[in-house]
């Protein structure tokens, strides 16, 4: 008889899960934007939505969140679209005072599992612990999460992160998560605008 560990058992189980996508977690790549497009449609029709852009813009590739908030505000969606960089737990209070059904969160994501500029969404706050979104942030994301979920259990939140590589100091996007911002930003603003 053939003793396997307990770590090799559990990782057994959760490569199965996310195999058989048990775990919630839907993975898009570049080429899948209309499956993206299309999910995300989904996920917001007939809800009270809001999107909270997070992100440090003075870590590389941690700022894809930001940048995407920073051009979907350019576009005119301020009645949908938060930039929180760095502190989204700056914005409890805004949470707590609007009528909404779903947050959707879009920051950098750091897993060694999915290559550079995988697009990656699950619920908040995430089932899976080994999937964690960069935390430069002042609080994690599920701490944000549970405080809100305190006073507005009904709420939804999603987390749909990029998966980025880049975390030295420095401005700007490497030019992979950069394409894959201008990818999403497209979806986002064609998806946002149509249920805005």
């Amino acid at each position: 008889m053939v003793a396997y560990s307990f770590q090799y058992l559990t990782f057994l189980v959760k490569k199965l899960m996310r195999l058989l996508d048990l775990t919630g977690v839907m993975v898009f790549r570049l080429s899948d934007v209309e499956k993206l497009e299309g999910y995300l449609r989904s996920l917001i029709r007939g809800k009270k939505y809001i999107v909270m852009c997070v992100g440090n813009v003075l870590r590389r590739d941690d700022g894809v969140g930001s940048y995407v908030g920073s051009k979907l505000l350019d576009y005119g969606l301020q009645d949908v679209v938060i930039n929180c960089e760095m502190c989204p737990e700056n914005y409890i209070g805004k949470l707590l005072s609007i009528d909404v059904d779903l947050v959707l969160v879009i920051d950098a994501l750091l897993d060694e599992r999915y290559s550079v500029g995988t697009v990656i969404v699950t619920k908040l706050p995430t089932a899976v612990e080994d999937l964690i979104p960069v935390t430069t942030h002042t609080i994690p994301l599920n701490y944000l999460v549970n405080v809100v979920k305190m006073f507005k259990s009904d709420t939804e939140f999603y987390l749909l992160g990029i998966v980025v590589r880049d975390l030295e100091f420095g401005e700007g996007l490497s030019p992979e998560v950069h394409q894959v911002a201008e990818k999403l930003i497209k979806v986002l603003k064609k998806v946002l605008s149509e249920h805005g």
